[in-house]
């Protein structure tokens, strides 16, 4: 559910005051006098409920007050400690996905077995190719980071699965070892 700012609100949310994880008050800019002040989180949820926070709503639940920003994340504002002083963010891993690059161009057999596989991979602006064995493509492939496979378990067998029609590894090119 989209929410709309509350054009007619008195205040706006801009940072959060903390004690170790535990939110006690918040900052909020007064949008008519553009001054700054402290506002403990009993009152803020108040100000929230009667829709008096521009940027924020209030809702009811088990007898308590949830706030939710509007279009931000109140977790994701500023953090000072209890004397004023901005606590600087501590950079985490990040929890984005890690968007594949290698691509499965063709097969390497020997006999009737596939030993290796041809791969395209992106190093800086170009474009490399390189043959890599069978064994390794299945760990990138269980890792996600091949664009057009995915791994599948087959009894007690781990074997390779095509994840885009228009690149069947059985129509890929055959290469001898």
């Amino acid at each position: 559910m989209k929410y709309k700012y509350n054009t007619n609100a008195q205040y706006e949310i801009i940072g959060r005051v903390v004690d170790g994880v535990q939110v006690i008050s918040y900052i909020l800019r007064d949008r008519n006098s553009g001054k700054h002040l402290i506002m403990n989180k009993s009152d803020v949820d108040q100000h929230a409920i009667n829709k008096n926070i521009y940027n924020c709503i209030g809702q009811w639940y088990n007898n308590k007050i949830l706030i939710k920003g509007i279009n931000c994340k109140l977790n994701q504002l500023d953090k000072f400690d209890k004397n004023g002083n901005r606590i600087e963010k501590v950079e985490a891993k990040s929890k984005c996905k890690v968007v594949p690059t290698i691509l499965i161009v063709g097969r390497v057999i020997d006999g009737r077995n596939i030993v290796s596989y041809v791969l395209k991979y992106k190093d800086g602006n170009s474009l490399k190719t390189a043959t890599v064995d069978k064994e390794t493509v299945v760990k990138l492939a269980s890792e996600g980071k091949i664009i057009n496979v995915t791994t599948q378990k087959l009894g007690d067998k781990i074997i390779l699965r095509s994840t885009q029609e228009h690149s069947q590894l059985s129509k890929l090119p055959l290469y001898k070892a």
